[in-house]
């Protein structure tokens, strides 16, 4: 999207902030295999899992903008790193399931998670509106990185003015980087799943133990 700007665009994330007072920091744990397979996100240490038989497609998300100066405020960028989705959609679907991945360099040392949910809900709240309806969002953290685990709702229109509810889980992780010019920045990763909320009570195992299974590996 920005992300769901990024995902109606490309189907809509809405990530909200949550007060620290009022969350706990969960280690999220990997989930029990089952027909996943890794895949490694390009020009990242980043590895999502994928339901066997989901097609992936990685879009060139053009060359990676240069680092802002110091005092810059925090900005999304929203590349499109993976594009992931079954082969065939379930029948009387609208919406088909989709994974999408997207990377915000360069965002501000001192970044925290709840600024990150900031910054992404505003994106968001200017696609959708108030059509968006915040489900749950839980921070934790993954290999020692600050994370949050989100689920969000809205409602499209289809044909005939038909309604239909979208369901989107989400897991956003800030990555400690280094600049070409040797100073530390963060990266934002947002690894979305967007699907109609008529399928969600079925996938929900398999959408969580995706989520639950990302993690980075060294090049």
């Amino acid at each position: 999207m920005p992300c769901l700007a990024r995902v109606f665009a490309h189907v809509a994330l809405a990530l909200p902030m949550l007060a620290v007072a009022c969350s706990k920091d969960k280690q999220e744990q990997p989930a029990p295999a089952s027909e996943l397979v890794p895949r490694r996100v390009p020009d990242t240490n980043l590895v999502v899992m994928l339901p066997k038989g989901w097609l992936a497609d990685m879009p060139d998300p053009g060359p990676l903008p240069p680092p802002p100066q110091d005092g810059a405020k925090l900005a999304l960028l929203g590349r499109k790193l993976l594009e992931a989705r079954p082969g065939t959609p379930a029948p009387g679907m609208m919406i088909t399931p989709v994974l999408h991945v997207f990377e915000d360099p360069w965002l501000p040392l001192g970044s925290t998670g709840v600024d990150y949910l900031v910054a992404q809900r505003a994106t968001n709240q200017a696609a959708l509106g108030s059509n968006i309806r915040h489900v749950e969002a839980e921070p934790g953290r993954r290999a020692g990185r600050p994370s949050y685990h989100v689920r969000d709702e809205w409602t499209v229109l289809g044909a005939g003015g038909q309604g239909r509810d979208v369901s989107q889980e989400a897991l956003l992780i800030l990555e400690s980087v280094t600049t070409p010019d040797k100073r530390q920045m963060l990266t934002g990763y947002t690894i979305v799943i967007t699907l109609e909320k008529a399928e969600f009570k079925s996938l929900q195992p398999v959408i969580r133990e995706m989520l639950a299974g990302v993690r980075f590996e060294g090049r």
